[in-house]
């Protein structure tokens, strides 16, 4: 893959795909302004904290993509780019949530 190739695609990746991902979600995992509630929540109901409420929630998705990926030696089984594209997705999001969480606890500025 050549470098011109590969930073387009990181373009793709970064703008089309995570940032309108993650605003679409906003209204639904969003409350009071707060992008992480969702985490906070879920830690609330079971006793956990946001940390390990998130680990578990983007467990689901790590999952999903290593069964995809075990099931390439599969000839019969195949993903569309759309079904690979919402998992790597999903899962970029979860990696930017975590960063989140941590800057919000250690009051990290940008």
């Amino acid at each position: 893959m050549t470098f011109d190739i590969f930073d387009k695609l990181v373009d793709y990746i970064t703008q089309d795909k995570i940032k309108k991902v993650m605003c679409a979600k906003s209204d639904e995992y969003s409350r009071n302004g707060d992008k992480l509630w969702n985490f906070k929540r879920a830690a609330e109901i079971d006793s956990i904290s946001s940390f390990e409420s998130l680990r578990g929630m983007d467990l689901k998705h790590r999952t999903s993509i290593s069964d995809m990926l075990d099931d390439l030696i599969n000839p019969d089984k195949e993903y569309s780019r759309e079904h690979w594209e919402e998992k790597f997705t999903d899962h970029l999001n979860y990696t930017i949530l975590l960063w989140a969480l941590l800057a919000e606890k250690y009051n990290w500025r940008i």
